[in-house]
């Protein structure tokens, strides 16, 4: 019994280790995001099955942010909208099937700031580049507390473009 614990306690004490190590590596990729022109297409390479990419995005003003990332037949990728602390607002993954054409797609309402789209290998990626776009159009009428409260929520006039 005693050597069980030892034992569970090592692997807790690694998995600690593991994703403490993860956020510091992810917050150093962070401050080191390649600025990302919005509504203008990107292409990039991961260079193996670990790696992943980070860019940074400035929002001019409060609106909706769509993250595409090009399908290819033989590889798909991960991309999240995160915010400087890591938080994850929105994610996407490609298809690698050769039925698949165009871009996987999702979109978040933000306010003004600035926040980071993180690239990573979902299958077979490395070595094959691929291709994001960061799109904005700004407006008042997207959702852009994203916390789900409703107390928080934004106002809204109504019979106004």
């Amino acid at each position: 019994m005693n050597q069980f614990l030892k034992i569970i306690s090592v692997f807790t004490l690694l998995i600690c280790c593991f994703f403490s190590l993860k956020t510091d590596f992810a917050h150093a990729a962070m401050e080191n995001a390649v600025q990302l022109e919005l509504n203008k297409t990107h292409q990039g390479k991961l260079d193996n099955s670990y790696d992943s990419d980070f860019y940074k995005i400035t929002l001019p003003g409060d609106g909706n942010v769509t993250l595409s990332i090009k399908h290819h037949n033989n590889g798909s990728w991960y991309g999240t909208i995160l915010d400087n602390k890591g938080v994850v607002y929105e994610n996407v993954s490609t298809d690698d099937s050769g039925l698949v054409e165009g871009y996987a797609s999702t979109q978040v309402g933000l306010p003004k700031g600035t926040y980071y789209i993180e690239i990573w290998d979902q299958y077979n990626s490395e070595d094959i580049s691929y291709e994001i776009k960061a799109g904005f159009e700004e407006s008042n009428y997207y959702e852009k507390e994203y916390n789900d409260n409703l107390t928080t929520a934004n106002t809204m006039t109504l019979n106004q473009l």
